[in-house]
């Protein structure tokens, strides 16, 4: 009949050796498995004698001799006990998936990778990321909402590093070990330690609570806590989200906040003022691009900024009002020569460098904010002035002026339309009521005129 094949591998120690070791030099314990003539093999935190190790012992999973030292045998036992394990955990995982153990498989289970939990062992952060590219390749999502998901999951994994959360490596949890209080002090430190407003903190769990939604219909994880981790959104510290709720500044907040600027005597703090206003008169142009401005982009003689915009990577030009201009004109007697036309990250950085640029966004944005909040504390503004609403107050001010939805969106930047209208839809209303008062059509027969 021949030798029957083994349905699961077995585990076994080996001595690594090395050329021309001596009896008394201590060498590497490796465990090994063998599947379908690949082995897998890691090194154990063990070093041991040749002439203290026994490679039949244990029933061939080797084992240390007496000669070894007064712990050979608590050794033995903790050696025997691991591999015991792994082949228990592989004959379990034979019987619920048959004939699908691979070398991967192995790996994960001798690395103590839970995949017979709920969540199969899956990377938290890795499975939102997965999720966000999936819905950016079905056009669910535009790009500048994937980039936002992928740089919020880059900020949780630093978030579980910082605060040693981390349970299989540094930063990282499986997707079994998210639930609310992890979620809830994300938040927290985001707001506390990044200076993050509510708004976008609240927007930054958008794709967490889309990913916990998918993985409790899939039974990853409990639907109570998904519902636990979704409810984090209704709380009133998290209310403000800035794709649902536009916050923007009223003529009466912005004559104050001019005042405020008039009568201030901390230069810094001046500047950043400066920055929203520029931000404002700039069609709303954000923060980041702000950041990335370059005196290269600004044509002066046809008043205009021409720059490819860090979010959506499109192109855009943005007319240049005289407000806008005379702050451009303050800025260059101070930094004319420099590359970037605002004080915020330095010229040697460069943006294609994923993680440095994100740093120095990270770090620009908290110190203006911080100031901005100062600020707006001290007028009385009824929520956090940040640098966001200088584009929301454009918005909704060209809007009450007239201007159309589709040239909004152009100056905003915005890849369709039909972001616009979703972002500013409470605002349209009473706009369109005038565009179509101001048209005065008047065909209506006499006998029905009043």
């Amino acid at each position: 009949m021949g030798r029957q094949k083994k349905v699961t591998p077995n585990g076994k120690y080996k001595v690594r050796l090395k050329k021309n070791a001596t009896n008394d030099e201590l060498l590497s314990l490796q465990l090994e498995y063998v599947w379908n003539r690949e082995s897998v093999r890691v090194q154990e935190s063990l070093k041991v004698r040749m002439q203290d190790w026994d490679p039949k012992a244990n029933n061939g999973i080797g084992g240390l001799k007496s000669t070894y030292g007064p712990e050979y045998n608590r050794e033995n036992k903790r050696l025997v006990k691991r591999v015991q394990t792994i082949d228990t955990q592989l004959r379990e995982y034979n019987d619920a998936h048959p004939g699908q153990i691979t070398i991967q498989t192995i790996r994960d289970f001798i690395n103590s990778k839970p995949i017979l939990n709920k969540d199969k062992g899956q990377d938290f952060c890795e499975f939102v990321e997965q999720r966000l590219k999936i819905r950016y390749d079905t056009k669910k999502i535009g790009r500048s909402v994937y980039e936002n998901g992928i740089s919020c999951m880059r900020m949780f994994r630093r978030f579980i590093k910082i605060t040693q959360r981390g349970t299989y490596i540094k930063d990282s949890i499986y997707l079994g070990e998210v639930n609310q209080e992890l979620i809830y002090e994300f938040n927290k430190w985001r707001r506390d330690i990044n200076g993050n407003s509510d708004e976008t903190i609240n927007h930054g769990l958008t794709p967490i609570i889309n990913a916990c939604e998918y993985a409790a219909n899939m039974g990853f994880i409990e639907t109570a806590v998904y519902y636990a981790i979704k409810d984090l959104r209704s709380k009133s510290c998290y209310t403000a989200n800035e794709d649902s709720e536009v916050i923007y500044l009223t003529e009466e907040h912005m004559n104050k906040l001019l005042k405020f600027y008039d009568e201030d005597t901390e230069i810094r703090r001046k500047e950043y003022i400066e920055m929203f206003l520029l931000s404002f008169h700039c069609c709303g142009l954000r923060v980041v691009d702000l950041m990335t401005l370059q005196w290269s982009h600004i044509d002066w003689e046809k008043k205009e900024v021409n720059k490819v915009q860090v979010k959506t990577k499109n192109r855009n030009i943005i007319p240049l009002n005289d407000d806008a201009i005379a702050i451009l004109k303050k800025w260059q007697i101070k930094r004319g020569k420099n590359k970037y036309v605002l004080d915020l990250i330095d010229d040697n950085l460069v943006v294609s460098d994923r993680d440095k640029f994100y740093n120095a966004r990270i770090s620009a944005t908290k110190c203006i904010n911080q100031a901005l909040k100062v600020v707006g504390d001290r007028l009385d503004i009824p929520f956090s002035l940040t640098m966001h609403k200088a584009r929301h107050t454009f918005a909704v001010w060209a809007l009450n002026k007239g201007t159309s939805i589709s040239v909004i969106s152009r100056l905003l930047g915005h890849e369709s339309t039909g972001i616009t209208e979703k972002v500013y839809a409470q605002f349209l209303t009473s706009t369109l009521a005038e565009e179509v008062e101001r048209l005065k059509f008047c065909f209506l027969p006499s006998t029905m005129k009043s």
